[in-house]
């Protein structure tokens, strides 16, 4: 294998470790919720790291990231805001 194929497939390694980290800290972050005591609307942490994802990668890759998550949430894993599935409260 020549030198540059190595560094392509390192770059496309560590492109998808970083959309995949990307996915889980924005799963994770949906459950991170602060209550605010002068509004009815909480502040999420996932808005923070949808911006992040923004800054950090590419739009393309930006873009797959969020689809996969609405893909993930869309199969029925709880990891919309405050763990819910569409409409309904995680039980």
């Amino acid at each position: 294998m020549s030198t540059q194929t190595h560094r392509q497939n390192v770059n496309k390694t560590a492109d998808m470790t970083k959309m995949a980290l990307m996915v889980a800290m924005n799963c994770i972050s949906a459950y991170i919720i602060i209550p605010l005591p002068f509004s009815m609307s909480p502040i999420a942490l996932q808005t923070l790291i949808v911006n992040l994802t923004g800054y950090l990668l590419t739009a393309k890759q930006a873009f797959i990231t969020m689809l996969v998550y609405l893909l993930i949430g869309l199969a029925g894993v709880p990891v919309f805001t405050g763990g819910y599935i569409s409409q309904h409260p995680a039980e």
